[in-house]
Order: structure tokens, then sequence, then C-alpha cells
């Protein structure tokens, strides 16, 4: 089941509606003109107090539930709830810093250890991360990293004041995994993709959801395990089997890995990042059929996601100084380099190496 419209009855006809669209799912949320604020453009720490002294005695609880509520029903994950709050943020309140504030505030009341930060005229929101984060500022408070996650990739801060706040019962960090797909309504994208296979010229269409790829892009840099463990679009999955079965059926485990080996390596181009994004960013599955080009940890991810989908096999990246591959748990004898892991041989694979066999 996806979601095209969700639309939660409000607990009361005197509340304000926002109308907004996420991720190709029409939403409405309500709230209370008592959320609303006012604040100068010169910041304090004494403006932040009242702001929040508004928030805390206005009539904010049904706008929390529905976003709970929300965040349920489309099976979101940490970073998802965390653009939820965002961009109603934004739809409630005109001015950055008010949204800001709500946001802070909205997170803190849905469990997270969120912190507010500030310089003249803007407020930083700042959260922790659960692994790592790259590119991106953050500060140390506590003896706790808080990343500024709004700023990927756009450079230094500078010195901040932070607002020094303990809410009991927000202890949670922002946690990037996705092991499950959230429901977002479906927009089939089609990518025509040409490989060779015993040594014959060969098409495909690989099918994705155009608003999963949407999803996929607003992610930061964040640890290459959350890219590896990633669940992807029904329609990737579906078309990858349909189109890869029949060329791998009665096949032994090495022919029907070089097979899948051979199309990650000549199906896509090749660019590093920084000649195609300005910044190092890491794909998704969806975003490698997607984007024009990809490079190394993009094919990695791609042909772990395709192992594991069709034929279930337990497949590891492999990192080196400036490179990534791929190294996949065999039963057969395989001629190939190998590595140990937990006293298993597993074979490798290199996704970016042109027409290298196993």
């Amino acid at each position: 089941k996806v979601y095209t419209k969700i639309i939660i009855p409000p607990v009361s006809q005197k509340l304000k509606t926002l109308y907004l669209t996420f991720f190709g799912v029409d939403l409405e949320v309500h709230y209370d003109r008592s959320l609303l604020l006012s604040m100068q453009a010169y910041i304090t720490k004494d403006a932040i107090a009242k702001g929040w002294d508004r928030l805390a005695v206005s009539d904010y609880e049904s706008t929390i539930k529905e976003l709970d509520e929300i965040s349920t029903r489309l099976r979101l994950n940490d970073w998802g709830k965390y653009l939820l709050v965002e961009k109603v943020s934004r739809g409630i309140y005109k001015s950055e810093n008010e949204a800001k504030l709500f946001s802070w505030f909205a997170l803190l009341k849905m469990g997270y250890d969120a912190h507010i930060a500030f310089q003249t005229h803007r407020l930083i929101l700042l959260l922790p991360i659960e692994g790592e984060m790259y590119d991106t500022v953050y500060y140390t408070l506590k003896r706790k990293k808080y990343y500024a996650v709004d700023y990927y990739a756009k450079g230094k801060l500078g010195s901040i004041m932070s607002y020094d706040n303990v809410y009991e019962g927000a202890s949670s960090a922002l946690d990037f995994s996705l092991t499950e797909l959230p429901l977002f309504a479906q927009e089939k994208k089609s990518k025509h993709l040409l490989f060779r296979v015993d040594k014959k010229k060969t098409g495909i269409d690989l099918k994705y959801d155009g608003n999963l790829l949407k999803f996929f892009q607003t992610y930061p840099q964040v640890g290459y395990v959350n890219y590896f463990t990633s669940a992807d679009s029904i329609l990737l999955r579906e078309s990858i089997k349909s189109s890869f079965e029949p060329l791998i059926v009665g096949r032994s485990q090495g022919e029907a890995l070089d097979i899948i080996l051979s199309f990650v390596q000549n199906a896509f181009k090749y660019q590093v990042d920084k000649d195609q994004f300005n910044k190092e960013k890491v794909l998704f599955p969806s975003e490698t059929l997607f984007y024009p080009y990809s490079d190394c940890e993009d094919r990695a991810i791609l042909f772990s996601y395709m192992v594991k989908t069709l034929l279930g096999m337990d497949i590891v990246g492999v990192k080196y100084p400036n490179h990534m591959a791929t190294a996949v748990r065999v039963e057969e004898k395989i001629k190939g380099e190998y590595i140990v892991l937990d006293e298993k041989p597993y074979v490798l694979a290199d996704p970016t190496y042109i027409n290298a066999s196993l």
C-alpha cells in the first residue's frame, strides 16, 4: 500500500489548515493560531526563551500528534521525519528563524535530542547523528557531536552561541538507515540500458520510483553502511528480477555473478563526484539509474543490491584508499582473489573495472 493523500480530521474547526505535497503525497496539517510567532531579526537568548515559552503554552499537541501519525502511516525513518517537520515549519511560518524555532520545538516533542544555536541574525538547528555524517559542520556540546544538518556541503558556519537546553525524554539521535521503504505515492520512471551477455548486445529497461528517488536525493553523505543495507523501490526490485532472471537461470554462481558484474561495469558512464556534483555524493541504486554518471562507490552499492535481490548471496563492500569494490560469499570454487571474513571466503568483484570477471 502506498499513499497519494493523508488527511487526518482536525480535532477542532478553529484550527488553521496547511496544505502541502510531500514526495507525491498530498497532506493537510492543522495548527492553532497560538503557534504563530513573531521573532525580531536580531537573535538573542532572551528571544529564543520567549519563543519557546510561547510555543510551550500554545495548543501544539494536535499538530505534533498529526506529525507523528503521518510519519507512522508513511513509514518514515528519522531523516524522513526531519524533512516532514522542516517542510511543515516552513509552511506555517514566513520567517526562516521562526520556522527553525518550531522545528526545534517539534523535534524535541517527538523525542529527538535537538539543540538550537544562534548567530546575530539566524538560528541554527543542531542534531546528533547515528554513525557518520560527512562534509557538514558540527559542534561539540557536552562531549557529544551535534551537526548543522541544513548546512551539508555548504562550508563553514563559524562561531556560534549555544542555547543550553535539557528536555527530559528527548534523547534520540538522527538515524539515516532505511531498512523499509516509505509509502510515498508511486511515480514510475524507466531507464534503457545496454550491455553484452555471451558476446551478444542486450538491452533492458529498469524501472524505478520517482518520488523515492527525490527522497534519496535529499540525503547528505552519511556512512556507507546506510547505502549498502538500504531498501530501494519495489519497481526497481521487480524490474531487476524480470530482466535478469531469464539471463541467469541454470547458470552457476560464478557465471550469474559475472553477468551482473558485466552489466554494472558496462551499462553506465563513469565520472567522479567532484566533476558531476562538485561535492562527494554517494548514490542509492535508483540514483545510479537516474544520473548520467556514477563512480566506484555507486557501482559497488548497485552491484551489491542486485546480487542480494537476484541471488540472495552475502556481499560486502571492500574499501581501498582511493577505490571501492565488493566481495561475495560463494559456496562453489571460483578462480579469483579472496578475502576472509568471519573465517569464510569472499571472492572479490570489482563493478568498476570494465570487463574484469570475478
